[in-house]
């Protein structure tokens, strides 16, 4: 990461692909960490990880990511199960053009009755 006069600017793809590793999760997610502001919930993680590498100059991927695994914990449902993170829903239309969940249940949903005045 570098720090800039506008903020902090994104890591490059390797960074990324590292701050994944650290946290078990894919590189996309590191990107909207900057471009979505999502990622609340690894906050602590890594600041644990950042505290470990200025406070004991650990730099070994497999233990910074042992280190943020104890901060991080998976969404669960009310009964206490693994919450279900639902994939991308995509519907390619007949005219080609593609639509998402949204999209997909308007189109599939029977057109309402017409009224006979």
């Amino acid at each position: 990461m570098i720090r800039s006069s506008q903020g902090i600017e994104p890591p490059s793809a390797p960074e990324r692909f590292n701050i994944a590793h650290i946290i078990n999760r894919g590189p996309s997610l590191v990107s909207q960490f900057y471009t979505k502001n999502k990622g609340a919930a690894f906050v602590t993680a890594l600041q644990q990880v950042l505290t470990a590498v200025e406070a004991g100059g650990i730099t070994d991927v497999p233990e910074l990511a042992t280190i943020a695994g104890r901060y991080i914990t998976r969404r669960t449902t009310a009964s206490g199960a693994r919450a279900r993170v639902r994939g991308k829903a995509v519907l390619i239309t007949p005219t080609g053009s593609g639509t998402g969940r949204v999209g997909h249940q308007a189109i599939a949903l029977p057109a309402p009755p017409a009224c006979a005045l």
